[in-house]
């Protein structure tokens, strides 16, 4: 019998992830994340039930690590693409101004 020495905990995490539907962005990506999480916590379980040796929960904390760095990674350019959109942003009478200014070149 493999796993078993945390009474199977990982398949209650995996039924939230499996569950958990949404279509927006956030929650797909926390359904990933959990998805990943569920992995990790199998191989942990397994490891410690003596059913096997580490590779695999080695490749499930790598596939862990990977995906929420390139969450990190997404975030971080999301928040430098609207600081840059602040930093460019025109009031209602900066844009009616530059709209007068270019009607005066015609």
């Amino acid at each position: 019998m493999s796993g078993g020495y945390y009474d199977y905990a990982y398949l209650r995490i995996l039924n939230i992830a499996i569950k958990d539907r949404k279509t927006n962005p956030q929650r797909a990506a926390i359904q990933s994340l959990t998805t990943l999480y569920a992995k990790v916590l199998k191989e942990v379980e397994w490891v410690d039930s003596g059913d096997t040796c580490g590779k695999e929960l080695e490749e499930a904390l790598s596939n862990f690590l990977n995906f929420a760095s390139s969450l990190k990674s997404v975030k971080d350019t999301m928040a430098i693409d609207v600081e840059t959109l602040r930093q460019r942003h025109l009031t209602v009478e900066e844009i009616e101004d530059e709209n007068l200014r270019s009607d005066d070149d015609f």
